[in-house]
Protein backbone atom coordinates (compact mmCIF):
# COMPACT_ATOMS: atom_id res chain seq x y z
CA UNK A 1 0.00 0.00 0.00
CA UNK A 2 1.33 3.27 -1.16
CA UNK A 3 1.80 6.09 1.88
CA UNK A 4 -0.95 7.92 3.26
CA UNK A 5 -2.93 11.02 1.39
CA UNK A 6 -1.18 14.25 3.00
CA UNK A 7 -4.02 16.12 4.97
CA UNK A 8 -4.88 19.34 4.33
CA UNK A 9 -3.67 21.43 7.44
CA UNK A 10 -6.71 23.86 9.16
CA UNK A 11 -4.95 27.50 9.67
CA UNK A 12 -6.55 30.82 10.28
CA UNK A 13 -9.35 31.70 8.38
CA UNK A 14 -8.85 34.52 6.13
CA UNK A 15 -10.25 37.88 7.31
CA UNK A 16 -11.80 39.36 3.98
CA UNK A 17 -12.66 43.18 5.14
CA UNK A 18 -15.83 44.26 3.43
CA UNK A 19 -16.22 47.79 3.02
CA UNK A 20 -19.85 47.54 1.44
CA UNK A 21 -20.73 45.03 4.17
CA UNK A 22 -23.70 46.07 6.61
CA UNK A 23 -22.98 45.60 9.93
CA UNK A 24 -24.49 46.21 13.73
CA UNK A 25 -23.70 49.57 14.92
CA UNK A 26 -24.92 51.56 18.38
CA UNK A 27 -27.78 52.37 16.47
CA UNK A 28 -29.08 50.05 14.04
CA UNK A 29 -28.76 46.26 12.93
CA UNK A 30 -27.59 46.60 9.23
CA UNK A 31 -25.56 49.72 8.82
CA UNK A 32 -22.55 50.85 6.50
CA UNK A 33 -19.53 52.74 7.34
CA UNK A 34 -19.76 56.05 5.57
CA UNK A 35 -16.07 57.30 7.03
CA UNK A 36 -14.33 57.22 10.44
CA UNK A 37 -12.25 60.54 10.91
CA UNK A 38 -10.41 62.16 14.51
CA UNK A 39 -11.29 65.34 15.59
CA UNK A 40 -8.87 67.37 17.26
CA UNK A 41 -8.91 70.07 19.71
CA UNK A 42 -6.58 72.02 21.64
CA UNK A 43 -5.98 72.40 25.37
CA UNK A 44 -4.63 75.29 26.76
CA UNK A 45 -3.50 75.30 30.20
CA UNK A 46 -3.31 78.26 32.39
CA UNK A 47 -2.42 78.80 36.35
CA UNK A 48 -3.88 81.57 38.39
CA UNK A 49 -1.79 83.39 40.11
CA UNK A 50 -3.45 82.24 43.76
CA UNK A 51 -2.64 78.57 42.62
CA UNK A 52 0.82 79.56 41.97
CA UNK A 53 1.34 81.43 45.12
CA UNK A 54 -0.06 78.84 46.90
CA UNK A 55 2.31 76.38 45.47
CA UNK A 56 5.43 78.42 46.27
CA UNK A 57 4.56 79.75 49.26
CA UNK A 58 1.03 78.17 51.01
CA UNK A 59 -1.31 79.59 53.21
CA UNK A 60 -1.84 79.98 56.80
CA UNK A 61 -1.18 76.41 57.66
CA UNK A 62 1.78 76.69 55.48
CA UNK A 63 2.92 75.47 52.35
CA UNK A 64 0.81 72.85 50.34
CA UNK A 65 2.23 69.53 49.98
CA UNK A 66 1.40 67.45 46.52
CA UNK A 67 -0.27 70.12 44.69
CA UNK A 68 3.17 70.39 42.33
CA UNK A 69 2.53 71.17 38.73
CA UNK A 70 3.00 68.41 37.11
CA UNK A 71 0.29 66.10 39.03
CA UNK A 72 -2.45 69.10 38.84
CA UNK A 73 -1.95 69.30 34.75
CA UNK A 74 -2.06 65.64 34.99
CA UNK A 75 -5.40 65.42 36.73
CA UNK A 76 -6.38 68.11 34.23
CA UNK A 77 -5.77 65.98 31.37
CA UNK A 78 -7.16 62.69 32.32
CA UNK A 79 -10.13 64.60 33.51
CA UNK A 80 -11.13 66.21 30.04
CA UNK A 81 -12.33 62.91 28.14
CA UNK A 82 -14.36 62.36 31.31
CA UNK A 83 -15.65 65.79 31.02
CA UNK A 84 -17.04 65.65 27.65
CA UNK A 85 -18.57 62.27 28.56
CA UNK A 86 -20.63 63.38 30.90
CA UNK A 87 -21.60 66.41 28.94
CA UNK A 88 -22.86 64.13 26.27
CA UNK A 89 -24.58 61.72 28.91
CA UNK A 90 -26.19 63.58 31.54
CA UNK A 91 -28.50 66.10 30.79
CA UNK A 92 -28.10 69.80 31.92
CA UNK A 93 -24.47 69.04 32.69
CA UNK A 94 -22.10 72.00 30.98
CA UNK A 95 -18.48 72.37 31.85
CA UNK A 96 -17.68 75.48 29.16
CA UNK A 97 -18.22 78.74 31.72
CA UNK A 98 -20.27 81.00 29.59
CA UNK A 99 -17.79 84.19 30.48
CA UNK A 100 -20.32 85.03 33.75
CA UNK A 101 -19.27 87.97 35.35
CA UNK A 102 -17.14 87.90 37.88
CA UNK A 103 -17.90 86.06 40.81
CA UNK A 104 -20.29 83.80 38.76
CA UNK A 105 -17.71 81.38 37.05
CA UNK A 106 -18.71 77.96 36.20
CA UNK A 107 -15.89 76.10 38.59
CA UNK A 108 -15.56 72.16 38.05
CA UNK A 109 -13.27 70.48 40.80
CA UNK A 110 -11.19 67.65 39.69
CA UNK A 111 -10.37 64.97 42.49
CA UNK A 112 -8.27 62.28 42.46
CA UNK A 113 -7.07 60.06 45.64
CA UNK A 114 -3.29 58.84 45.96
CA UNK A 115 -2.37 55.43 47.17
CA UNK A 116 -1.82 57.55 50.78
CA UNK A 117 -5.94 57.76 50.89
CA UNK A 118 -5.03 62.03 50.15
CA UNK A 119 -7.36 63.73 47.85
CA UNK A 120 -5.94 65.98 45.33
CA UNK A 121 -8.63 68.66 44.65
CA UNK A 122 -8.24 71.13 41.36
CA UNK A 123 -10.56 73.83 40.85
CA UNK A 124 -10.91 74.96 37.07
CA UNK A 125 -12.76 76.88 34.37
CA UNK A 126 -13.20 76.01 31.43
CA UNK A 127 -13.43 78.43 28.68
CA UNK A 128 -14.15 78.28 24.79
CA UNK A 129 -11.55 80.02 22.71
CA UNK A 130 -13.09 78.74 18.92
CA UNK A 131 -14.22 75.71 17.72
CA UNK A 132 -10.78 73.99 17.88
CA UNK A 133 -9.69 75.63 20.86
CA UNK A 134 -10.46 75.92 24.78
CA UNK A 135 -8.42 76.87 27.75
CA UNK A 136 -8.40 75.20 31.18
CA UNK A 137 -7.76 78.17 34.20
CA UNK A 138 -6.40 76.39 37.12
CA UNK A 139 -7.56 78.40 39.76
CA UNK A 140 -6.56 76.81 42.88
CA UNK A 141 -5.23 73.79 44.30
CA UNK A 142 -5.17 71.55 47.58
CA UNK A 143 -4.75 67.81 48.63
CA UNK A 144 -7.25 67.41 51.75
CA UNK A 145 -10.19 65.45 52.25
CA UNK A 146 -12.55 67.56 53.33
CA UNK A 147 -12.19 70.56 50.76
CA UNK A 148 -15.13 73.01 50.84
CA UNK A 149 -18.08 72.87 47.76
CA UNK A 150 -20.58 74.89 47.15
CA UNK A 151 -24.31 73.97 46.47
CA UNK A 152 -24.29 73.87 42.50
CA UNK A 153 -20.89 72.46 42.36
CA UNK A 154 -19.83 69.75 40.08
CA UNK A 155 -16.88 67.23 40.77
CA UNK A 156 -15.50 64.37 38.63
CA UNK A 157 -13.18 62.52 40.70
CA UNK A 158 -11.23 60.07 39.16
CA UNK A 159 -10.44 56.77 40.17
CA UNK A 160 -7.80 55.36 37.43
CA UNK A 161 -7.60 56.86 33.22
CA UNK A 162 -10.80 55.01 32.79
CA UNK A 163 -13.08 55.35 35.50
CA UNK A 164 -14.83 58.34 36.97
CA UNK A 165 -17.63 59.60 38.93
CA UNK A 166 -19.48 62.69 38.07
CA UNK A 167 -21.30 64.43 41.83
CA UNK A 168 -22.50 67.67 42.26
CA UNK A 169 -23.31 69.50 45.54
CA UNK A 170 -27.12 70.15 46.28
CA UNK A 171 -28.76 71.45 49.61
CA UNK A 172 -25.66 70.38 51.58
CA UNK A 173 -25.11 67.01 50.49
CA UNK A 174 -23.15 65.94 48.06
CA UNK A 175 -24.63 63.05 45.45
CA UNK A 176 -23.82 60.57 42.80
CA UNK A 177 -24.63 61.67 39.49
CA UNK A 178 -23.03 59.67 36.99
CA UNK A 179 -20.44 57.14 37.33
CA UNK A 180 -18.44 55.64 34.33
Amino acid sequence: MAGKRPRIKKGKPIVVNDELEFVKNKSIEKAQKAEEFDERIKIITWFDKHYLDRLQFGDENGKRAGIEKEQVIKLVRDAIKHLVYYSFKVKGFAFIDDDAPLGKHLRIILQKEDSAGDILNVITEIHFVNLEEYEVTIITAMKVNDFFMVDGQYIIELYDENGSSLKRREREKLTEIYKY
